[in-house]
């Protein structure tokens, strides 16, 4: 039963393994290490915040509930997006609660540092972090980007111990992963969100390059989500992502993000998750960590 899509769709705070365990392990050691290292990678980095464009959603922080089926609160998922000088991270981090997880205990950290490149005016990634818990069984993945010398590198770790470790050419025509191209997309940096906007957009997944197509429209056009409309989750826009399964272990790599007209994704529904079937996530609380 894998439930890695569902903390990796909303692409968010994390809560360090230590709150669960009550000890550091491997991995949170590593996650300073990368964070310290992500922030001096880029001669971007040193451009000051005042200099350097403001983005709709700097210092945010969302917190969403998981249920599937006739299950409720299954899990929670946090978006944090964390900015020092012209550097960002974001982070999405989701972990069972309740029943589950005490039948079946998964705590996933999706983390990637990016800079805004004034010349593109789109975020660009430095670094990635990813660590997946499932019962005692840790996995995690880094990648670094060295834009000068055009490759990125990721290393792979399993329960401490070094897996393996591979070198890539970047690629001509984009370098994002799931993380940066979602907020790329809020930050409207591919053009304009609205009713009938089309995207394809290429992004990294391990040791190829995807393409990920977006599909924007009305939610009044879907007898699904009309209902929300003007509601609780104030949605105005849906949009249909298709990605590379394996990124999301779903059957069809098919994911709905609601947004509002300021497009904050409010909702998410992860659609024939291995496993589970329909994932749907619920905004529940959204503040700014100023």
């Amino acid at each position: 039963m894998t439930k890695a899509s569902f903390f990796k769709v909303g692409f968010i705070v994390f809560l360090s393994v230590a709150v669960f365990h009550g000890r550091y392990s491997f991995s949170d050691i590593f996650e300073k290490q990368t964070a310290l290292k992500s922030t001096t990678s880029s001669s971007l980095t040193e451009k000051g915040k005042k200099n350097s464009t403001r983005l709709k959603f700097e210092d945010e922080f969302l917190k969403y509930t998981i249920s599937f089926w006739f299950l409720k609160r299954i899990g929670v998922v946090t978006l944090q997006c964390k900015r020092e000088k012209n550097v960002f991270t974001i982070t999405i981090d989701g972990f069972t609660t309740g029943l589950i997880d005490k039948i079946v205990h998964r705590h996933n950290i999706y983390r990637t540092t990016m800079v805004f490149d004034r010349e593109t005016k789109r975020l660009k990634p430095l670094s990635s972090y990813e660590k997946k818990i499932k019962g005692h069984e840790e996995r995690v993945k880094v990648t670094h980007y060295d834009y000068p010398k055009n490759v990125r590198k990721f290393t792979i770790w399993r329960n401490g111990a070094f897996r393996r470790e591979k070198e890539i050419a970047l690629d001509e025509v984009s370098n994002d992963d799931g993380i940066t191209a979602f907020y790329n997309l809020r930050n409207e940096s591919y053009g304009r969100v609205s009713d009938g906007a089309h995207f394809s957009i290429q992004t990294v997944h391990k040791e190829r390059v995807t393409e990920t197509k977006i599909h924007v429209r009305s939610i009044e056009d879907s007898e699904d989500f009309s209902r929300w409309k003007g509601g609780i989750l104030d949605a105005e826009l849906m949009a249909e992502i298709t990605l590379d399964p394996e990124m999301i272990d779903s059957e069809n790599g098919k994911i709905e993000v609601l947004l509002t007209r300021d497009f904050v994704p409010v909702g998410f529904v992860a659609r024939d998750v291995v496993g589970f079937g329909d994932l749907y996530g619920i905004l529940e609380q959204e503040g700014n960590m100023d």
